[in-house]
């Protein structure tokens, strides 16, 4: 449907890491029902039967279910080997992948946790825009991957107690040939999501980077400093890039957003 967007390149991903053969996703509201949406499969169609005790088993603990694993669910006759709800960043039920086919020795932890941690992520990205919103709304010029990764991330502060860092370089106004923000944009770590803003007052540069550490946010500046230092006069200071460091930590994302980008201005 076309409320699962990336269904079947998910399916695809779930095929080549966790040997499952044959599978099929499932659109379903909060209630762990089937909404009406026709499921995507993988490998030969089959009928989703949402009475099946691994299917209630799985929708009512909220969590991975396995045959090798719920015993009790296996003898009570169910036709399926996994069942796993996608749960939303909100919380809410969106999806439900049922296995059908895969080799019983691929039924190990290793291939579930590598199930869990793909569905996951597929499920994350369910709530791209949504989560996005808040601050696109604030800040139209804000790239939607970094409004997304913001509010992920906050998210996981809340949930996890694990804090991002973002780091904020401040660069003098000079000539669009002239501009260190582009380049300088390039230095980063792959998980790392950034927003050039533009202004009268120069362009700043906004580096989020996802639960960054001190250690991994001097590294950062460090490899700037010397970039900076090899392709310029100097470094940091020598160019005039003022740089600021910042937890997503007890700060909800649109203020701190609003106090990053008024910080040049003496704030």
């Amino acid at each position: 449907g076309t409320s699962l967007p990336g269904a079947a390149e998910l399916l695809r991903l779930v095929s080549q890491y966790c040997q499952i053969e044959r599978a099929a996703l499932l659109q379903i509201d909060q209630n762990g029902q089937a909404d009406g949406t026709v499921p995507v499969h993988l490998g030969a169609q089959f009928d989703i039967d949402m009475a099946d005790p691994l299917v209630g088993y799985a929708c009512e603990r909220r969590r991975l279910a396995h045959i090798a694993l719920d015993e009790e669910r296996a003898l009570s006759g169910s036709r399926y080997l996994v069942v796993a709800p996608l749960t939303d960043m909100r919380g809410d039920m969106r999806a439900l992948l049922v296995v059908d086919g895969m080799p019983f020795f691929a039924l190990h932890d290793e291939t579930l946790q590598m199930l869990n941690l793909l569905l996951g992520y597929y499920a994350d990205g369910l709530s791209a825009s949504e989560l996005a919103a808040p601050i696109r709304t604030a800040h139209p010029d804000c790239p939607p991957e970094f409004a997304f990764e913001l509010a992920r991330m906050w998210r996981v502060r809340v949930e996890s107690g694990v804090a991002s860092a973002l780091v904020t370089l401040d660069f003098p106004v000079a000539a669009p040939e002239d501009d260190l923000a582009l380049p300088i944009s390039r230095i980063q770590r792959s998980l790392d999501v950034v927003w050039r803003v533009r202004s009268d007052a120069g362009s700043q540069l906004i580096t989020l980077m996802p639960l960054a550490g001190s250690a991994a946010v001097e590294g950062y500046l460090a490899r700037i400093d010397a970039w900076l230092g090899q392709h310029r006069s100097g470094g940091l200071e020598a160019s005039g890039v003022g740089s600021r460091i910042s937890l997503i930590d007890t700060i909800e994302p649109l203020t701190l957003l609003e106090r990053l980008l008024k910080g040049r201005h003496g704030r």
